[in-house]
């Protein structure tokens, strides 16, 4: 998707300059270039497309959507079973729990933040005025995906487990691509400026080699050499027993196969049965030491909606107090430019009146006599004047 934008871009910033008559770096119209990459290694189209990938990239990519997410995720499906349950009175009580629980924490994180990633890395192809723009706009999107995915996790998704560390390794692997296009623009940059001596399909070639060739080098380094660092320890829980991890861990072989439950209650005939585990019901397994159910746990205490949103209602006071704070910032820093403003037109205006001519003083006019005014008359007798 990303990859036909930038094409549809490129095509829409060729056709603009050309029909504003724009021409390249030797003097000939841009229309008569026709070699991809000296169109594209031209001041114009690099100037072009750089404003084209901040606009794109900020705050379309980098922060609307993910401002957006939260209602469009959350609050609007929530607000949507609500609805669906309190209208239908045949919904019994366990599909209305798995109506109103919100969906589970996926992994598309990693990919949204390695996009953003990547189209700042992209600017690095085009002239250097909207560098340090895009890597600060991305860097501020991404503390505010932290904060909302901080509150994502705490209040609204109902439970995650990690077995291992797979995800951790790939998302290492994934950050090879923005860090080879890296590599990809020193050798685009170098060729620009003259060290290194490639033209037409070569450059291309070029690029997408030092590109490819970072990535088996940062692969290469995950794979034989990270390794090497790791603590040479055992983990603390390699020699424990399993009634010791089974009593602090209530998701198990057992209680999470809802087949063997059901062969423990109808075919083992066991007393009590083993429960199936359900995340927020954990407390609700029975103990039975000879079948091998040994958590137990008391109940956890309920969170209404009413406490989530007075927490959210804290994290928006105080994004509002900081708003505040900046905002009262950048209005001192205003007045303080106005009056400084203010101090050189006054100075320019004292400088003015101390070269104009001292004008003549004139002669004082002479005041009018003010009239008396007139006393009217009455003719209706002294009752009638004293009202």
């Amino acid at each position: 998707n990303v990859l036909l934008d930038m094409a549809v871009t490129y095509h829409m910033a060729y056709a603009m300059l050309v029909g504003i008559g724009m021409t390249s770096n030797d003097g000939r119209p841009l229309a008569e270039v026709t070699r991809f990459t000296e169109r594209f290694e031209t001041f114009a189209m690099q100037q072009s497309l750089g404003e084209n990938l901040w606009a794109y990239s900020f705050p379309s990519t980098f922060l609307v959507p993910f401002l957006i997410e939260p209602a469009a995720t959350i609050y609007l499906p929530y607000k949507i079973m609500v609805w669906i349950v309190r209208s239908h009175p045949k919904i019994h009580e366990w599909t209305a729990e798995r109506l109103l629980t919100p969906a589970p924490m996926d992994l598309s994180r990693y990919s949204d933040v390695l996009l953003n990633a990547m189209l700042a890395v992209l600017i690095l192809y085009f002239p250097p005025g909207f560098t340090h723009w895009i890597f600060m706009a991305m860097a501020g999107s991404h503390l505010v995906i932290y904060a909302l995915d901080h509150y994502k996790v705490l209040r609204c998704i109902p439970s995650t487990y990690f077995s291992t560390a797979d995800v951790d390794w790939w998302a290492q692997w994934m950050l090879s691509v923005p860090i080879g296009l890296i590599m990809s623009a020193l050798v685009f940059k170098c060729n620009s400026r003259g060290y290194i001596h490639v033209r037409g399909w070569w450059t291309i070639i070029l690029c997408t080699a030092s590109c490819i060739l970072h990535m088996v080098v940062h692969t290469w380094v995950l794979l034989t050499v990270v390794p090497k660092f790791a603590s040479a320890e055992t983990s603390a829980g390699a020699n424990v027993q399993y009634r010791v991890c089974a009593e602090s861990h209530p998701f198990s072989w057992f209680s999470s196969n809802p087949v063997h439950c059901l062969r423990s209650k109808y075919f083992y005939k066991q007393e009590p049965p083993c429960d199936f585990c359900i995340p927020g019901k954990e407390h609700l397994l029975r103990v039975n030491e000879k079948a091998g159910y040994y958590f137990h746990d008391k109940e956890a205490a309920v969170e209404t909606f009413m406490e989530s949103r007075s927490s959210w209602t804290g994290m928006q006071t105080a994004f509002k107090e900081q708003a505040t704070v900046m905002t009262s910032g950048l209005q001192s820093l205003i007045k303080g430019e106005k009056k400084i403003e203010e101090a050189k037109d006054k100075d320019s205006s004292d400088s003015e009146e101390s070269t104009a001519p001292v004008p003549k003083p004139k002669a004082p006019e002479v005041p009018v006599a003010a009239k008396a005014p007139e006393v009217p008359e009455f003719s209706g007798g002294d009752e009638q004047a004293s009202k």
